[in-house]
């Protein structure tokens, strides 16, 4: 029988996002645009963990979300899953705030290099998972990325600064 499939890589999270939660991928959401001058630039990271016996890291099932400090990679607020804030992570105690992510300029510099071969695309939401062989590696995507978490964790409204950039008016 013939079939069409996707063949991918099993992940073998590294220990510097597995620390988190280490029965769930914990993912870096990187949110990247293409401004007027036709290059890719960074609007906001966050970083997504599972909790219990969770083994995913969405949002939208449980998971916990802090934000990124776009330029350093250091989680810069405390984590939040639903309208509860956590300092740590509650199952392994890791403090949110202050936390620096692995090479953060390499998953900057991957990301502007690859959203630029699709300029035509002018959002996307990468989610990216530290791994023991390759770093950070790409598990998925996303077209049309949510800025739900980015306004719940500021506490600000986006839309007046993705209109100033040109997303959308």
């Amino acid at each position: 029988m013939n079939s069409d499939c996707i063949l991918e890589d099993f992940i073998i999270q590294g220990e510097e996002m597995a620390v988190f939660h280490p029965q769930s991928i914990n993912t870096c959401r990187f949110v990247s645009y293409i401004g007027n001058d036709g290059e890719a630039h960074p609007l906001f990271s966050t970083i997504r963990t599972g909790v219990g016996d969770s083994i995913v890291d969405n949002v939208g099932s449980g998971g916990i979300t802090a934000l990124v400090d776009i330029d350093t990679g250091i989680i810069c607020t405390d984590g939040m899953r639903g309208i509860n804030w956590y300092e740590k992570h509650p199952d392994s105690g890791v403090v949110f705030k202050g936390y620096q992510l692995p090479d953060w300029n390499e998953l900057r510099a991957f990301i502007k290099s690859a959203h630029e071969t699709r300029p035509q695309q002018k959002l996307l939401g990468w989610d990216m998972a530290w791994t023991v062989n390759n770093g950070w590696d790409v598990v998925e995507i996303n077209p049309a990325p949510a800025f739900s978490s980015y306004q719940r964790l500021t506490g600000k409204g986006i839309r007046k600064y993705i209109s100033s950039i040109g997303l959308y008016d």
